[in-house]
């Protein structure tokens, strides 16, 4: 049988007018010669799009709708086809005619020998993002279910809940920005999770092997359960096993934690229950992989309505007298409040300062559809480096959740990787993207456009671009001159609308504006100027849909306690196609915004001031854009070739 370079080496000698491969629509390659052939079986919901012979056997084609992705092979008098290699054209029809289109439009070489494959097609899906991560294959994705890092093979792997039943995809990287695509870990091979594998968590132990264990629930909420990798030794963690001594409990319960070390050697787990935070215990980590675990309580038992979903229980960086710890919950939004934990008996008191609101539950994130996030412990302090551990926060985005898939057939996608840390107060939350996401600024093409003053509603065109990181610090002329957005009143507020119309500033797009309000906290109002057939995330109670304006407003408060002389605001917007995430002053405030723009030409930038609240008059005051950078962004590195190669096709 020939191998990938043969094949490779045959489809170059024909584009250029050498070999013997031709294009067939039938003849040798058909069902009737190769019953098991890709027809039949092993396209797996690819498209076949055309058959190529050659004097040693046949090879089919299989295609996505976004071009084609995985040469199969069918030796002469062979029963079935095997993969041999893969590569991209830019469209199904450029695989499907002319051998000179074998290299495909936009591609400037031929398929790479070693299997390199990156199957995403920005031009045939203008709305998948670029440097939000996306599973492939094209399907549904909701919760990040257990990121970790493997300090033995220094990579990080990212798992998620994927497909319906659900099972867990799995993917790793080398720095949390460039990934490569692995077949899925769990795929509900037991009676007690064939109805799903739903959410929980991963966790590399402190034995002598550093075991990473996933800490997994099922769709009956009824018992939580172990994986372990089949071989330790594999650098990608690639295959997982369910060892036999499992469920390790039963409980109304799901979306388990990492696994928790109390010291006095014990570890616990904490899962989500319609009471609250619920805590497990087991007395040493040889005892982990057994049933000998028992209930110690309720953790968190604030919960006065609906399931506490996708909990997640972590000592805060930077937090005070660095002992804050940090219960979250899922529900309608991801909401957390900090406290205190009291070991002995398993239970968590949040902190009750009357001077503040920090009794009552807080969001990572304004939007709801930024939700079941899980963060995990990072050793290295990123960059490469083993510096100080950080806490690094992933959450799914709600795309497409209620609405039919994109254009390229996936739902869901995460958000940026976040760090997080106490905020000034050192009790409170900021979050803001991981530094090594710089590493995809185009900085060569960077813009910027400082001293822009706006007085009145306004607006100047600054760039174009579907996957952008702007950066800003905006000053403002008077605390008294901007009220604030409150009942009755208005207020000068300035920043970005993004996937906007270029040729219309008052058109579709998105807002990402910030004011100040009566006490210099800082305002962000994030809307959209259309509506999309299903307002995803956009639904809670601090979100208002104005009939007259079509427009979803999000108002959130950044830091009440941070009183400053200058009344400037730092403000960050990253865009990716159809996710606009923003940070106000280094993450005290954030909001994730999910406009689906009508086409791929809605792609400006305006730099802009508008009056927001419920007055329309204009408040007066003035506002400054002092610095002004946007960067255009490069799509991650994404390698699928690991997962082609372990099956994930089949």
């Amino acid at each position: 049988m020939p191998n990938a370079a043969l094949m490779i080496a045959l489809l170059v000698a024909d584009s250029v007018g050498g070999g013997t491969a031709e294009h067939r629509t039938g003849d040798e390659c058909t069902d009737e010669t190769f019953p098991n052939d890709l027809n039949s079986v092993q396209c797996k919901g690819l498209v076949k799009h055309a058959e190529v012979t050659d004097a040693d056997g046949c090879r089919d084609l299989c295609c996505v709708a976004a071009g084609c992705l995985v040469w199969q092979w069918c030796p002469k008098g062979a029963t079935s086809c095997e993969q041999e290699s893969c590569w991209l054209g830019t469209s199904a029809s450029d695989c499907a005619t002319q051998k000179d289109d074998w290299e495909g439009a936009g591609r400037d070489s031929a398929p790479p020998v070693n299997g390199h494959v990156d199957p995403r097609n920005f031009t045939f899906d203008y709305l998948l993002p670029g440097f939000h991560f996306v599973p492939w294959p094209f399907d549904w994705m909701n919760d990040p279910n257990g990121p970790m890092y493997d300090p033995v093979h220094e990579k990080y792997h990212l798992f998620y809940q994927y497909k319906t039943p659900r099972n867990w995809g799995h993917a790793v990287s080398e720095d949390l920005v460039h990934w490569q695509q692995l077949p899925m870990a769990l795929t509900r091979k037991n009676s007690y999770d064939s109805g799903g594998d739903w959410s929980g968590s991963a966790t590399v132990l402190d034995n002598d092997d550093q075991t990473p264990v996933l800490t997994v629930s099922v769709n009956t909420n009824t018992v939580v359960f172990l994986a372990v990798p089949e071989d330790r030794s594999d650098p990608y963690l690639t295959n997982w096993i369910v060892p036999a001594y499992n469920p390790i409990y039963s409980s109304t319960t799901r979306d388990p934690t990492e696994i928790m070390k109390t010291t006095s050697g014990k570890y616990r787990i904490a899962d989500g229950t319609s009471f609250g935070t619920e805590l497990w215990e087991t007395d040493s980590v040889e005892s982990i992989f057994s049933d000998a675990w028992s209930k110690v309580g309720l953790l968190d038992d604030s919960c006065d309505w609906g399931f506490f979903e996708c909990p997640d229980y972590y000592l805060l960086p930077g937090g005070l007298n660095g002992t804050t710890w940090v219960s979250k919950y899922s529900r309608s939004g991801d909401w957390y409040r900090t406290g205190s934990y009291d070991e002995a008996n398993g239970k968590f008191i949040a902190f009750d300062d009357s001077a503040t609101t920090l009794s009552q539950p807080a969001m990572y994130d304004s939007n709801p559809a930024f939700y079941a996030s899980k963060t995990f412990l990072d050793p290295t302090g990123g960059g490469g480096g083993f510096g100080s551990p950080r806490r690094v926060l992933w959450s799914w985005l709600k795309l497409f959740k209620d609405s039919p898939e994109s254009p390229g057939g996936w739902q869901g996608a995460q958000a940026v990787p976040r760090v997080v840390e106490a905020a000034g107060d050192r009790r409170s939350i900021k979050t803001y993207p991981i530094p090594e996401l710089s590493q995809l600024r185009n900085t060569n093409a960077k813009i910027s456009d400082a001293g822009l003053t706006f007085i009145n509603e306004s607006s100047v065109a600054v760039t174009f671009g579907r996957m952008l990181d702007i950066v800003a610090t905006i000053s403002f002329e008077s605390a008294t001159a901007f009220p604030g957005i409150q009942e009755g009143s208005s207020s000068l507020a300035c920043g970005f609308k993004v996937l906007a119309d270029p040729g219309d500033p008052n058109g579709e797009g998105t807002e990402v504006l910030v004011s100040t309000g009566t006490s210099n906290m800082h305002i962000v109002t994030v809307r959209s100027a259309t509506r999309p057939s299903t307002p995803r995330g956009t639904d809670a109670g601090n979100s208002r849909f104005t009939q007259s304006t079509k427009r979803w407003s999000h108002s959130v408060s950044s830091d009440p306690t941070r009183l400053r002389e200058a009344l400037t605001v730092s403000l960050r917007v990253l865009v990716d196609s159809c996710i606009v995430e923003s940070f106000v002053d280094e993450g005290v405030s954030t909001n994730t915004a999910l406009p689906s723009p009508s086409s791929p030409s809605i792609n400006a930038v305006y730099a802009i001031a508008a009056i927001v609240g419920d007055n329309s008059s204009s408040p007066g005051g003035s506002c400054t854009f002092t610095t002004l950078d946007v960067f255009p962004m490069n799509p991650f590195d994404y390698d699928t070739s690991l997962c082609v190669v372990n099956g994930c096709l089949n």
